[in-house]
């Protein structure tokens, strides 16, 4: 061990003459570096610096009988502390090769004092996961527990395409079910309709665009002079034939002409086609000098959304593994979910 990082205040040789001055002064010597930095070191060679001693536990204290016997658990409780953060052990007290942070997707037995709380574990994924009406893991996790509860939140995001449906989110241990969410998911879509008019210039089979596919048409003709025209047409992409009021009938009772809708059922993927029957002067929908005003309906576009949600719940199931999943499940009308980022935390509680 080393020694102390003083001298003595003067030599003596035998025969020398002791005043009590002499005397006083090294006392006062020996008082005045008492202190750490003239005291001796206890790391004299490599395995005297690595000496450590564990000083047991409240109940089982281990006590030092000297100096060294206190350095030797202060070093020891160090490496103890390291070792817990990094989740492994570390070579020495004083060894740097170890990680205040837990890396990603990396769990540990790391934890703090009793009372304090430690996030253990948070899983994170940016993974599409498309869910049905099936239930499907979309975060798994395993946790060692020293104190026998745990705090548990699942979190989602994602994209609904669908009506109105339920997406239901669990929170299982060990295969089995601890916490259940139900959300409303989904839109109801909005069917397609638009507006407008044009002027007829009494061609044939005329294309009028409105940006969908119809599937349902109403139009309406009037003439420039302001008389009510007997052109009142209403077809489906089903049945394509123009539908006109008879003339005169007061209670405007439709009837079935023989006038057609120009291609494919009348419609086609951006708007629709007037008649190819009749004159220049006499066509159904596009009669020449007449101006028409069109309303139609198309098929509501598949309903897109998106949506986040999440799911708490603490478990007490004891110490111990445990692997704790997130799921999700569609029920009712909802057709598909794609799940873009979800996670999953555990945090051991006292």
């Amino acid at each position: 061990m080393s020694r102390g990082n003083y001298t003595l205040k003067r030599s003596y040789n035998v025969g020398d003459i002791l005043f009590a001055s002499d005397f006083t002064a090294e006392h006062v010597n020996h008082i005045d570096n008492l202190n750490p930095t003239a005291s001796g070191a206890y790391s004299d060679s490599p395995s005297q610096y690595r000496l450590s001693t564990d000083p047991g536990d409240v109940g089982t204290e281990s006590y030092a009988s000297s100096l060294a016997g206190e350095i030797e658990r202060i070093r020891f409780t160090l490496n103890e502390i390291k070792t817990k953060v990094a989740g492994s052990a570390v070579a020495q007290w004083y060894s740097k090769n170890w990680s205040l942070v837990v890396p990603d997707f990396t769990v540990t037995t790391a934890k703090l004092a009793k009372g304090a709380t430690f996030s253990q574990y948070l899983s994170n994924t940016t993974t599409n996961q498309t869910i049905n009406n099936t239930q499907l893991t979309i975060a798994t996790q395993a946790i060692t527990l020293n104190r026998g509860k745990v705090r548990i939140k699942g979190e989602h995001s994602g994209v609904l395409t669908g009506d109105i449906g339920t997406l239901i989110l669990r929170l299982n241990r060990n295969g089995a079910t601890q916490r259940t969410r139900n959300f409303a998911a989904g839109i109801t879509p909005t069917p397609k309709f638009a507006t407008g008019e044009y002027l007829g210039d009494g061609s044939s089979g005329r294309h009028i665009a409105v940006g969908f596919k119809p599937k349902f048409l109403w139009l309406i003709g009037t003439r420039h002079d302001s008389v009510t025209d007997t052109g009142f047409y209403v077809a489906t992409d089903d049945i394509p034939t123009l539908l006109i009021p008879m003339e005169g009938d007061v209670n405007g009772h439709l009837y079935e002409n023989s006038s057609q809708l120009s291609g494919t059922n009348g419609f086609d993927s951006t708007g629709f086609f007037t008649a190819n029957s009749g004159s220049s002067s006499n066509r159904p929908g596009n009669t020449n000098t007449y101006s028409y005003r069109w309303f139609v309906w198309g098929d509501p576009a598949a309903s897109v959304s998106t949506f986040a949600g999440s799911i708490e719940h603490v478990d007490q199931p004891g110490v111990g593994t445990y692997t704790y999943t997130l799921t999700a499940q569609l029920s009712g009308l909802v057709t598909a979910d794609v799940f873009n980022e979800q996670r999953i935390s555990l945090e051991e509680i006292v």
